[in-house]
């Protein structure tokens, strides 16, 4: 199978992360282990997945070995305004420290009310999906390579 130099360098991305062995990706991440919430240290991220991934995938799971509460709802890609209903409502009830997106889930966190959460948006499709750079904040960490023409 032959994948275009954007889907490598994705793939590639995708890979550092769940090793956390990529030093600009390590060092943007080290900030969620220094960052305090109030009444002590966060630990409670919220993982908002892909279009074409679930539950339960490399990046939730490490974020877990790592010693974080990863909630990581199932969204649907059939419905983007049931996926923001649930990523709403997991916001609403469980209050994260950290909301985490990833392409789909990237563009997805930029909708929604994080109610203090900070944002860490993985190659967010927010071209494609809605969303604007505006509604991020100063604290939002963005990982996305600039010469992606895939995600964007």
């Amino acid at each position: 199978m032959h994948l275009s130099a954007s889907a490598r360098r994705r793939t590639n991305l995708y890979s550092d992360l769940a090793e956390f062995e990529h030093k600009p990706t390590s060092n943007s991440l080290r900030a969620l282990r220094k960052a305090p919430a109030p009444g002590g240290k966060m630990k409670k991220i919220l993982f908002l997945h892909g279009l074409e991934s679930r539950p339960g995938g490399s990046k939730a799971k490490t974020l877990e070995r790592r010693g974080y509460t990863v909630l990581n709802p199932h969204l649907p890609k059939s419905s983007w305004e049931e996926s923001v209903a649930i990523a709403q409502e997991v916001i609403d009830t469980q209050s994260p420290d950290i909301i985490v997106g990833s392409s789909r889930g990237g563009a997805l966190a930029m909708n929604i009310d994080p109610r203090g959460a900070k944002l860490v948006l993985i190659a967010p499709a927010w071209k494609r999906f809605g969303g604007s750079m505006a509604e991020c904040d100063g604290s939002t960490v963005i990982l996305h390579c600039a010469t992606d023409d895939q995600v964007a």
